[in-house]
């Protein structure tokens, strides 16, 4: 008798954890969706006050010629695409010579 009573007790108390768990990760989720929805809101109509234009600038991905440029909170990450460009076409090359020369080892 004692025995049942405190496996139902040990029972109760994880799943009165596992409800404070998933009710503490709901109650996160919600506060994150809530905090970058007022951000972005924020964002939008600054931007609309300011320069006339609604549009998000907190993020900005502007495609040049030869490099991308990504601007996040006004500082700038400049990612040159030509570098990148030669390295994928070095590494598609060497696939597929390895590729090749696996077909005609079989």
């Amino acid at each position: 008798m004692n025995t049942e009573n405190s496996t139902s007790k040990r029972l109760e108390i994880y799943r009165r954890k596992r409800i404070r768990r998933k009710v503490s990760f709901a109650a996160l989720i919600i506060v994150g969706f809530l905090l970058i929805a007022g951000i972005v809101i924020v964002d939008i109509s600054v931007n609309r006050l300011v320069s006339g234009k609604q549009t998000l600038s907190l993020i900005d991905v502007k495609n040049h010629v030869t490099h991308v440029e990504i601007t996040v909170m006004n500082h700038r990450i400049r990612i040159d695409t030509e570098y990148l460009s030669k390295d994928i076409e070095a590494l598609k090359d060497l696939i597929q010579g390895t590729a090749l020369k696996n077909r005609e080892d079989s």
